[in-house]
């Protein structure tokens, strides 16, 4: 049974806070540099809530003769997951430009019309828990 970090006691979610900071083990899937460190810390806050299932770099959503790539999917409730790395940089990489915001419109788009929920986070997100969170919402239908 998995639970939420707000249900845990106080000095349990501080440890559980620090250790996601603290984890940074690339060991997901190859993506850009920046955003591999990140997938793994959001793997780990997950199987440490007890939120297991998900597979790592799906293929889904084909569209204009290409297909999706998506950080995270939990196939059975047709939920994909996307983290960006680089959000708070300083240089300007591909998600963070016009035709990359544009790219990753059209990717989530296509994914919603597919019939897929879609679920887009960014590092502070992942770092605090609220990732975890609203993915937990999200796979036990909660708003």
């Amino acid at each position: 049974m998995a639970i939420s970090l707000s249900q845990l006691p106080a000095h349990l979610q501080a440890q559980v806070r620090k250790q996601l900071k603290a984890t940074a083990r690339p060991r997901v899937a190859a993506t850009p540099a920046t955003g591999r460190a990140l997938e793994q810390r959001l793997a780990d806050a997950l199987g440490m809530a007890g939120l297991t299932g998900f597979v790592t770099q799906h293929l889904a959503v084909k569209a204009k003769r290409r297909r999706y790539a998506w950080d995270f999917a939990y196939l059975p409730q047709r939920l994909l997951i996307e983290v960006q790395g680089g959000t708070w940089s300083q240089t300007r990489m591909g998600h963070s430009t016009g035709t990359g915001i544009r790219r990753d419109c059209q990717k989530h788009n296509a994914a919603t019309l597919e019939g897929w929920r879609v679920l887009v986070f960014t590092s502070d997100m992942i770092r605090d828990g609220q990732a975890v969170e609203t993915i937990r919402k999200a796979l036990q239908g909660e708003r």
